[in-house]
């Protein structure tokens, strides 16, 4: 369900669009790719959780506030959510962990049907030479 396009799926054969209540009741695996605002924020909290008919599986490799992580554990914990895959975190700066935030996080890491990744997919040698290039190149062209 796309909120601002419309029609991205036409001459598909794979992809269909949904709205949001084919997804609670047809979806196996959820996949978020949304931009953090204040209408996606938590977006992925208890009451959204409850609103699957089967049990699911989540990854998210969009933005970590999207998804509320204490909802998420107590998901995995009675099995709706049967398994989770996480690029994205809701706190992004380990360095500067609540209590709270520590104590969760280590209980997700300690969970078997759980993948941490760090959000770094386009951290390649070919994207970082680019983008040396790129910034020398602003950097000669201002001289």
């Amino acid at each position: 369900d796309d909120k601002y396009e419309r029609y991205f799926a036409e001459g598909s054969n794979y992809v269909k669009e949904a709205q949001l209540v084919d997804i609670f009741e047809k979806t196996d695996i959820l996949s978020l790719h949304l931009p953090l605002t204040d209408e996606t924020q938590l977006m992925f909290n208890k009451n959204f959780i409850s609103k699957f008919k089967k049990n699911i599986i989540l990854i998210n490799t969009s933005r970590g506030k999207v998804v509320d992580t204490s909802a998420l554990i107590e998901g995995l914990k009675s099995g709706k959510i049967e398994g989770a895959c996480l690029d994205v975190f809701e706190n992004e700066k380990p360095n500067y962990l609540t209590d709270n935030e520590d104590r969760m996080y280590n209980e997700l890491y300690e969970f078997e049907n759980v993948i941490l990744t760090p959000h770094v997919a386009g951290w390649t040698v070919d994207s970082k030479a680019r983008l040396a290039q790129i910034v020398l190149d602003k950097i000669l062209s201002s001289v």
